[in-house]
């Protein structure tokens, strides 16, 4: 993996069922609306407003500054858009669209 990207880090940033799910929402429809994530994330576009504020917390807070901070998204927070980040490809890989993860990742992308 290129820019000194790890496989400890694209298992850090796929380990969250949350995380997966941004990440997936943003491959099949990039850019993507912080409140399109929240819905993506909840599960259901109909989820009550508690579990779409708990779920909006959380992304706010640590998922999408940790996938940020990774660079494999960029988020506007001034119009609140996400999209695929600098170090988008090295993470693309392991997802694939409407599944979440990748069951196995390209033998090529871990260097074995």
């Amino acid at each position: 993996m290129g820019n000194g990207t790890s496989v400890d880090q694209v298992m850090e940033a796929l380990q969250n069922g949350h995380r997966r799910r941004v990440l997936t929402a943003i491959q099949e429809d990039a850019p993507l609306s912080v409140a399109d994530a929240t819905r993506s994330v909840a599960g259901d576009s109909d989820c009550g407003e508690g579990r779409a504020a708990s779920v909006r917390v959380m992304l706010h807070h640590a998922h999408l500054p940790k996938l940020e901070a990774m660079d494999y998204i960029c988020w506007d927070r001034e119009d609140g858009t996400i999209s695929e980040g600098p170090a988008w490809n090295e993470i693309a890989p392991f997802v694939q669209q409407g599944d979440g993860i990748a069951s196995e990742p390209p033998v090529d992308l871990l260097g074995e």
